[in-house]
């Protein structure tokens, strides 16, 4: 079976006035660090110290911790009834 490999996607810079939210990592490169516990929880920390370190991690993003009860997809209570 064949492997197709995506074009690298350019990474626009960020102002400096926005909050980041989403932190991509991939290809020996991170946006975030593993002292990021607090923004990007353990794993998304953990996930890009390996990377930042040169490990084999697959390419992919987090999204920051403190962002996600903002997310549209919030679970809400079940109706009583």
């Amino acid at each position: 079976m064949a492997t197709t490999t995506l074009p690298e996607a350019e990474v626009q810079p960020v102002s400096k006035s926005a909050t980041k939210y989403v932190y991509f990592f991939g290809g020996s490169k991170a946006d975030g660090n593993g002292k990021m516990k607090d923004e990007l929880g353990g794993k998304g920390a953990g996930l890009a110290e390996m990377t930042n370190a040169g490990l084999p991690v697959p390419p992919g993003f987090t999204i920051q911790f403190l962002f996600l009860p903002v997310l549209p997809f919030r679970l809400k209570p079940a109706a009583s009834t």
